[in-house]
This record gives C-alpha cells, sequence and structure tokens, in this order.
C-alpha cells in the first residue's frame, strides 16, 4: 500500500469520526498512522500526510520519528498516540472536508 492511499483512508476515517462519533474510531485511525509511519521509515524520508488548510499541514518525521502539525508560526510535534487522540477530538481535521466542518 502506498503512503496516498493511507493518506487517503485516514481523511476517510476522520469523515467518519465526524458522522458516526458513536463508533470505535480510535484503532483505525491509529493503525493507519501506524502504516504510515512505517511506509515512511522503510524509505528514510519525511512524508506529508494531508494539508489542513493553505497554511497547516499533517506531516510525519522521519528524523524525529514523530508527526508534526506545521502551521506558520509553531510546529506541534506528536507521538502517534497523541496525535490518534488529538484527531478522534476533533483537532488538526483538513477544512473544507467533511471531518473539518
Amino acid at each position: 500500500m502506498s503512503i496516498d492511499h493511507l493518506a487517503a483512508q485516514l481523511l476517510n476515517q476522520l469523515n467518519l469520526v465526524r458522522e458516526k462519533p458513536y463508533l470505535p474510531h480510535w484503532g483505525p485511525i491509529y493503525g493507519l498512522l501506524y502504516e504510515i509511519r512505517r511506509l515512511a521509515r522503510l524509505t528514510k524520508q519525511n512524508v506529508t500526510i494531508y494539508a489542513i488548510n493553505r497554511q497547516a499541514c499533517v506531516k510525519y518525521h522521519y528524523g524525529k520519528d514523530q508527526y508534526a502539525v506545521e502551521m506558520p508560526e509553531v510546529n506541534i510535534f506528536l507521538r502517534d498516540t497523541e496525535l490518534t487522540d488529538a484527531l478522534i477530538a476533533g483537532s488538526f481535521h483538513p477544512q473544507g472536508s467533511r471531518a473539518g466542518r
């Protein structure tokens, strides 16, 4: 599976978080983030997962072995469990998608 395919699945899962909050989402989101991290480590490169808006994005940083929410003024580095919790809580969803509304 490619990172682009996993990122698309993650965005679909974020839409489900909004549409069906009563379903368990933690495991599927964590699993997708784990696979993205695993593939990025295999290729030994940083990976942009998705854009939150025009100026912010969610990335995986290979060198730091952490996810980052990169914004113009600040970068927030998170472990996979922390990012999963934040996404379940509705933080860092892409603007303009059903997940971000």
